[in-house]
């Protein structure tokens, strides 16, 4: 039993170490928005995301690519784990981001995706202002996504987070695509529980069973996209449940409103049973009440005239669906593949009170040098008995050491992390540990020579 735990520490050590190479081969370009970020828990801040390059040991570069830090204390990210497994053993998906890596450091678990270029649904509604021909150029793709995550996995994995800050809307050479994004919080469906353990999510776009009224499953994330096709159709953030008055005075036709209003029902039950029946009820309902726009757009092109598909605004495709090769006009891309924007510091610049605080520590370590020195060349009390080459091993290699170690771990690192990036990856447990094992060496080292060399 002993050798089998010890077996287990080794691999559990040379993952650890492995892990430690992998994550310093990426270089950070910059810190990504944290626009759609969903914190890991109640008490949890957004979990850090950075636009990194893959460097290899010949010099060339990999990427971009997007790195995602998520706390393990937290107990969350699983669904990362699943999804890479799943493409590694050769599951491809439509909507979903290839996941590069995942592995697990001290306290985090490390999620390395493929970079998708395009807009987030959030920013494309806030250019347009929404409208129901931009909802139906874009919302089947995005009920298409959700079914991808739903249909090709079982048990379904429940995205928990859908909202238009987490799909990315891109051109393709057939059209636009939809890719959801962001699987922090996403967990697998499991039959017969009563209620989610954990309760978070976004407000206005989680169902009320997210917050302890039940168990989510895949009607919960039917829940959220009735609440983004709603984002859509208004341009305005969802408040609470969605009331049919309401959806009348905003304008949106009937037949609309009740597709919003059953996919955002507050009994699951009464909800549509998946995505995919969402997409086919929109449809219907967008074919039944197509809205009649005041000219010029009225009298756009219709499908049959072949309007060429680059010329294409979200309003003009959702007038001609069938148009292949249809594109939405999308704002440019913030980082372009080739031209990588500079990497900046990764935290806003200390305030003067960390610079007073780091110079405190800085003079406390300048008056314990001096002492040293003093107590080097005049030993006082037991070290005055002893040899000199003892003397300067226990202050110089045990003593000092030791209160540097102490105020270095008390010090204020984000001045330093511009021009030594690596501190950054270190947390206050690894530096404790390496402090620690160096002491561990340096006295059995003196206690050693000691007994080599006795006075």
């Amino acid at each position: 039993m002993a050798s089998r735990e010890h077996a287990d520490e080794q691999d559990e050590l040379a993952r650890y170490l492995a892990a430690l190479e992998r994550d310093a081969c990426y270089r950070v370009v910059r810190p990504l928005s944290p626009e759609g970020e969903a914190p890991s828990g109640p008490n949890a801040q957004p979990a850090a995301t950075e636009l990194v390059m893959f460097e290899g040991a010949n010099g060339g570069e990999l990427g971009p690519f997007v790195r995602k830090r998520l706390a393990r204390a937290e107990g969350v990210g699983a669904a990362y784990e699943t999804l890479f497994e799943l493409q590694r053993a050769g599951m491809r998906f439509v909507h979903l981001p290839r996941i590069i890596d995942c592995y697990k450091t001290e306290d985090a678990l490390v999620v390395v995706s493929e970079y998708v270029e395009g807009a987030t649904l959030a920013a494309l509604v806030s250019a347009d202002g929404g409208g129901t021909a931009f909802a139906r150029a874009l919302f089947p793709e995005v009920c298409d996504a959700v079914s991808e995550l739903h249909g090709l996995i079982d048990p379904p994995l429940i995205h928990r987070d859908v909202k238009p800050a987490n799909i990315i809307i891109s051109n393709r050479s057939d059209g636009v695509s939809a890719t959801l994004i962001d699987f922090g919080i996403a967990r697998r469906y499991r039959a017969g529980e009563g209620a989610d353990t954990v309760r978070f999510g976004t407000r206005a776009y989680a169902p009320p069973e997210q917050f302890g009224f039940g168990q989510t499953s895949v009607r919960s994330d039917v829940y959220a996209l009735g609440m983004v096709l709603l984002f859509c159709l208004t341009g305005t953030e969802p408040e609470g449940l969605p009331a049919a008055d309401a959806l009348t005075a905003r304008g949106i036709e009937p037949a609309l409103a009740e597709v919003v209003l059953k996919a955002a029902a507050f009994d699951p039950a009464a909800r549509y049973a998946s995505a995919d029946a969402l997409k086919q009820a929109f449809l219907a309902a967008t074919d039944a009440s197509r809205e009649v726009e005041p000219a010029p757009r009225a009298q756009a092109a219709p499908a049959s005239t072949q309007t060429p598909a680059a010329a294409l605004t979200p309003r003009d495709t959702a007038l001609a669906p069938n148009v292949p090769g249809a594109t939405v006009d999308l704002p440019p891309a913030p980082v372009p593949r080739e031209t990588p924007a500079p990497a900046q510091p990764r935290r806003p610049r200390a305030p003067w009170r960390t610079w007073l605080r780091n110079g405190a520590l800085a003079l406390i370590a300048v008056a314990f040098f001096w002492q040293a020195c003093i107590s080097t060349v005049e030993p006082d009390g037991s070290l005055a008995q002893e040899p000199f080459w003892y003397n300067y091993c226990i202050i110089w290699l045990v003593t000092y050491p030791i209160i540097l170690g102490a105020l270095y771990l008390m010090l204020d690192r984000r001045p330093f992390e511009r021009f030594a990036p690596a501190l950054a990856r270190r947390t206050r447990g690894q530096d404790v540990k390496a402090i620690a094992i160096y002491l561990g060496f340096a006295v059995l080292a003196i206690v050693v020579a000691r007994i080599a060399f006795p006075a």
